[in-house]
């Protein structure tokens, strides 16, 4: 449910806002299992980690990822990721996130701040003067902004070796998109200072 009556609340750094992170529901990830996609699509991680294999970089819709040869796309009834020869590596089903949608962001209240390293190893935030309101959205609206590109995937699923000798994945698929486009995704946009 919204974090607060009826209202979500999202705070934010100034250079993205995850929308959801909700995992794949069809495709290669769910049919052949996280492991089988990870040797298929992941790469040597970059920083010299060994024995890890990452997935990532940001997917926009019909662009080819540059790391991995995936592309996101729109599908009749799924937001799609496609490997490099037209196969559905991973899915996520239009039945599983409408709800979410419409549940979670139809208002939603986005706030700015800033942290810092305080004493005694605390950590510090200090939020923006001004918040900004987006008031009614429809799913629609989201799959247009994956369409336009102002919407992307920033996935990051890792594979490693754990402590018992086996592969563990870790996955993370993030939905993003720059606070500029923002207004996109709701009928009313509204900004509100605090001071």
């Amino acid at each position: 449910e919204p974090d607060f009556e009826e209202w979500e609340i999202k705070a934010h750094r100034s250079s993205a806002v995850t929308l959801f992170a909700p995992g794949p529901d069809g495709g290669l990830w769910v049919d052949e299992g996280r492991i089988a996609f990870m040797h298929r699509y992941g790469y040597p991680d970059r920083n010299g980690v060994l024995d890890r294999i990452n997935f990532g970089g940001i997917l926009r819709h019909g662009e080819v990822g540059e790391l991995t040869g995936c592309t996101l796309g729109l599908g009749d009834d799924a937001i799609e990721l496609r490997g490099p020869v037209g196969e559905i590596a991973a899915s996520w089903s239009f039945a599983k996130l409408l709800p979410h949608w419409n549940r979670k962001h139809d208002n939603v209240a986005y706030f700015t701040y800033e942290e810092r390293d305080g004493s005694s190893r605390t950590r510090e935030y200090r939020f923006g003067e001004r918040v900004e309101l987006g008031i009614t959205t429809e799913f629609q609206l989201l799959l247009r902004a994956i369409r336009d590109g102002k919407v992307y995937l920033d996935p990051a699923p890792k594979m490693t070796q754990g402590k018992d000798g086996c592969l563990v994945v870790k996955s993370r698929w993030q939905f993003r998109i720059k606070p500029k486009d923002l207004p996109s995704l709701y009928e009313d946009w509204r900004t509100l200072n605090l001071e």
